[in-house]
Parts: structure tokens; sequence; C-alpha cells
């Protein structure tokens, strides 16, 4: 059996190699991955199917991580889907910084798979 088999888990950057990578690397581990390239799609997806679990770049055009984690705290039922900030920005303070923020994880890119994997089972509820 694969780690994140029967997990749903939703990637959302703007740069399309890493939203490849994420989703071929999860994917391999067994777990239906959708993707999208702003905080806009992404809400479209949400309203579709709730994720498990969202990764999202918290640097992004338009509405950026910290914004969409702002629309998902204002619904009962989103509020509750765990959500990894996975940025490439990483300045001393920015992890309290975003845990203060409501994210239930912080990473930096390059991220390592492993890790990945592991903040998603620990923070997800498997079905």
């Amino acid at each position: 059996m694969q780690p994140l088999e029967g997990m749903y888990v939703l990637v959302i950057d703007d740069h399309e190699d890493t939203l490849d990578m994420t989703r071929y690397a999860l994917e391999h581990d067994g777990a239906f991955v959708k993707t999208a390239s702003s905080a806009a799609d992404a809400m479209l997806h949400i309203w579709t199917v709730m994720p498990h679990v969202i990764i999202t770049d918290i640097s992004m055009p338009g509405m950026d991580g910290y914004g969409l984690l702002a629309e998902l705290q204002k619904s009962p039922q989103w509020r509750e889907i765990p959500v990894i900030a996975l940025t490439g920005t990483g300045r001393a303070g920015d992890d309290v910084t975003a845990r203060a923020a409501g994210f239930s994880e912080y990473l930096l890119k390059p991220v390592d798979h492993s890790a990945l994997v592991a903040a998603i089972l620990r923070l997800a509820k498997k079905p």
C-alpha cells in the first residue's frame, strides 16, 4: 500500500515546474493530486471537492498564500483543511509568521519529498 493512497491533495503554485514535480512525486505515493496555478483557480477546485490537505506557495501574483488562507478561514467547512506553506523565500521568522497566520506547516523549497509526505500524513485525516 502506498502511504498517500486515497488522499486528495491540492497543490497551488504559480511555477509550472514546481506543480509538475510535486504532483508527480505525490501521485507516485498514491495521492490523487489536483494542481492550480493561482489561488483563484484553487478556490474553484475547493468548491468542487474538498481536499484532505492543501499545499500552497506563499508568494504568488494576485492573491498570495496568506490571502488564500484567509479565504479558507472564513468558511467553517474549509477552515479545518490543513494548509502547508511551501515557499522559496525563507527568511528568519517567516515560519513563525506563517504558523501564526494559521498555516499548519511551513516547508522550504526545494522540499525534501519524505518531509512533505510526513507532513501530509501527520496533518491530514486519512480516508
